[in-house]
């Protein structure tokens, strides 16, 4: 969690309750936390397999992904 951008993620997801990638990718770039999306993207893979959130996909036209804080991630 000490790598730049994983704290404000995490922050921002728990703050919201729950998010589409849109909107942490927006969050991200505008408060220029990340330079790229591709930065973006490792963020939210990684607090997933750290157990911190939980990744959703929505199998709709257009395919959404929702992160939202699991127990343990809650704590931010």
């Amino acid at each position: 969690m000490s790598k730049k951008g994983y704290y404000e993620t995490l922050s921002f997801i728990c703050q919201k309750g729950s998010a589409h990638y849109a909107e942490i990718l927006d969050y991200n770039l505008k408060n220029t936390i990340v330079q790229s999306r591709a930065t973006v993207t490792l963020i939210v893979r990684n607090l997933a397999a750290l157990g911190l959130i939980k990744r959703t996909i929505i199998d709709s036209r257009p395919i959404r992904t929702i992160y939202q804080p699991i127990e343990k991630g809650q704590n931010c």
